[in-house]
């Protein structure tokens, strides 16, 4: 029995953007040694980008071992970099910028360090891009401990707002998550389109808040693992006492560089008063 072209497991691929059926391995391969299962064509297979992404959203790794690419490795560098990347838009993630305030109304406040999910209707397709987070959108929260199971909230908020120390806006049992693997968002995009979204920009768990272009997890206050980061308040409290110690013990020692003892300040009087305290001390044992 030849193997089709894709073989998936039915846990593993959802839908494929053709409307292919869902691929079970039958049960009379399964004594096979895996490379049996793609001899046939599967390895010799010129792959495209829209190929390699098929595999890669389905969760399948895929092995490129075409003869043909050796000479062509530019080529073959286009194919994995348009079809690997599964998340980020093109020219994205951008340059992020710090928060900054142009005006003195809230709405005025501007900080482009926060990630949306672009889910599109009309081709089924999601990219992700840097956004202000004070902008409001729904966001994105997944059922504890369930990978795939996924709900978008309806009420819009500022991403600061939706997940912060005072609560979720997701409800019991749900956390403000993201899409970790192909297969995950392929799940979500999976769960709008039959949720009948339109076309709707998300707020996921990523962003860039405490260090800028240092991309984390774990809501707007998470802390960046490779670069130490103290608040302003923070430094001020640590260096005021520092400063104020350093200062006294500069003044301390000009002090006595600049103005010395008096005592010191003629040496000949100073061995004067030596000698005569000396003279006046009585020699030998008074009678």
């Amino acid at each position: 029995m030849k193997p089709p072209r894709l073989i998936f497991s039915q846990k593993m691929c959802f839908i494929t953007s053709k409307g292919m059926p869902h691929w079970i391995v039958p049960l009379a391969w399964m004594g096979l040694p895996i490379y049996r299962l793609f001899i046939g064509g599967f390895l010799d297979s010129r792959f495209n980008s829209a190929d390699i992404k098929e595999y890669i959203s389905c969760g399948v790794s895929p092995i490129i071992s075409n003869p043909s690419y050796i000479n062509n490795v530019t080529q073959l560098a286009d194919i994995i970099h348009e079809g690997s990347v599964w998340s980020w838009d093109v020219n994205q993630p951008s340059v992020t910028s710090s928060t900054s305030k142009s005006g003195d109304l809230p709405d005025t406040l501007e900080a482009y360090n926060c990630v949306l999910f672009h889910y599109f209707a009309n081709n089924g397709t999601a990219t992700w891009r840097v956004d202000n987070c004070y902008d409001s959108n729904v966001g994105l929260c997944r059922y504890e401990n369930r990978a795939f199971k996924w709900l978008v909230r309806s009420n819009k908020a500022t991403y600061f707002d939706f997940d912060n120390y005072q609560g979720s806006k997701c409800p019991d049992q749900y956390t403000f998550n993201i899409p970790r693997t192909p297969l995950e968002q392929r799940s979500l995009i999976f769960y709008l389109r039959n949720a009948s979204f339109p076309d709707t920009k998300i707020w996921i768990d990523l962003n860039s808040i405490s260090v800028s272009n240092c991309w984390v997890s774990g809501g707007p206050y998470a802390s960046c693992p490779y670069e130490k980061v103290i608040s302003r308040r923070n430094f001020v409290t640590m260096m005021v006492p520092a400063s104020v110690c350093s200062f006294a013990l500069l003044f301390i020692v000009v002090y006595l560089s600049v103005l010395r003892v008096p005592i010191y300040d003629n040496r000949k009087n100073w061995r004067r008063v030596i000698n005569k305290i000396s003279k006046s001390e009585l020699e030998g044992v008074p009678s």
